[in-house]
């Protein structure tokens, strides 16, 4: 088996919809869907894991990748809609670059959309990832999280063991809009978590990569947009974790949203020197 999807839902439309998507994107391909829900899923190519009780996004997926064979890993979503010739682009680009880095984990492109940093170093939305980088760095997902960060965990991981986090920009995943709304119970419990999520991150990772970082939510956890990732985007990746990062990103899109009121472009080399961001500031006020 050469590649395991990972697909955990609570919603059977949801489910289906996204099964059927993954079946018309990975025609021809070696694959497994392994499913954990709570209502019963069969057909071709499904490992189903049955889950009574619903105890939290990362414990899904948890199950879901200890029941899997696949030698590579991919945690989809019912929320998410897989764009065509995703699975062989990503396919041809990971073992590329895998034998460069290890251990080693790429994220599908997210259109429209921007990426996501930690402590200023990329992390994939959705990781798609060779078993061995996996059991290189302990696991898929780790239980200490209950809903967020498992995966910004796993590219924590992958980054201090020496290894790298990429974009694949050619495997590309749109989200969808949810059509079904999550019972007050999940929401409920989420709202109670996060809080708890972002100080478990922060006691695994603060130390090591956060010193001189602010500890709210946005201080750290800073999603660039597409139009700001020339800035920061090098070899398929982003590398800076230093806390002014936080700074010119905002900065940066800052100018972006003004560029954008006002009809006008921004230079490319704006960022070559400490005035010219300002300079063209003031000239667009």
């Amino acid at each position: 088996m050469k590649v395991s999807i990972l697909l955990c839902s609570l919603f059977p439309d949801m489910f289906h919809r996204a099964l059927g998507n993954v079946h018309e994107t990975c025609h021809g391909e070696d694959y497994e869907v392994v499913a954990v829900t709570p209502f019963e899923v069969g057909g071709e190519r499904i490992v189903w894991v049955k889950e009574d009780t619903p105890k939290g996004t990362v414990q899904a997926y948890d199950t879901a990748y200890r029941h899997s064979r696949g030698a590579y890993v991919f945690g989809f979503n019912d929320d998410s809609v897989l764009q065509p010739g995703w699975l062989a682009n990503v396919l041809s680009f990971i073992t590329r670059r895998e034998a460069l880095f290890f251990p080693y984990s790429c994220g599908l492109h997210t259109t429209p959309g921007g990426v996501g940093t930690l402590f200023g170093l990329y992390y994939p939305y959705y990781h798609f990832t060779g078993r061995k980088s996996i059991e290189a760095v302990g696991g898929w997902i780790r239980p200490m999280f209950k809903n967020h960060f498992g995966d910004g965990d796993l590219a924590m991981r992958i980054w201090a063991a020496g290894g790298r986090n990429e974009l694949c920009a050619d495997a590309r995943i749109s989200p969808v809009s949810r059509r079904e709304s999550l019972p007050e119970s999940v929401t409920r419990n989420r709202r109670d978590v996060i809080y708890r999520d972002i100080q478990t991150f922060l006691g695994e990772w603060g130390a090591r990569f956060g010193k001189g970082w602010g500890t709210n939510l946005r201080d750290f956890n800073i999603d660039i947009s597409a139009e700001c990732q020339k800035y920061f985007m090098r070899d398929h990746t982003i590398m800076h974790n230093s806390p002014e990062f936080a700074s010119v990103s905002r900065i940066m899109a800052h100018v972006h949203e003004v560029a954008r009121a006002k009809g006008v472009e921004v230079p490319d080399d704006i960022l070559s020197d400490g005035g010219r961001v300002q300079a063209w500031l003031d000239a667009h006020r």
